[in-house]
């Protein structure tokens, strides 16, 4: 986050800087904190929607949408595997009719 930021400004901002993207925030599914090259990363995960634009690729060589099924495949960051049971969750959950 950058100075004077709050969670959801700056998830927005990051978003928009890698992805060209506009999102919407919804649901916070929760937070992790590791340690990571002698410092602590704290990674919080939230629903979101895309509102404007199309992903464009600025800082990532690569890229895919994948589902819960994919998840055991996939290298994944000590920060994002302890939010993994949320997003299985959310991903499994009936949607509103």
């Amino acid at each position: 986050m950058e100075p004077g930021e709050d969670e959801p400004t700056a998830i927005q901002r990051e978003i928009r800087e890698e992805l060209s993207v506009e999102i919407a925030l919804g649901k916070r599914l929760g937070e992790t904190t590791v340690p990571a090259a002698g410092v602590r990363v704290r990674m919080a995960a939230w629903m979101a929607r895309i509102t404007d634009g199309e992903v464009v690729l600025v800082d990532h060589d690569q890229g895919r949408w994948v589902s819960p099924d994919d998840f055991p495949g996939l290298h994944w960051a000590p920060a994002d595997v302890p939010l993994l049971p949320a997003l299985e969750t959310v991903w499994t959950a009936p949607r509103p009719a």
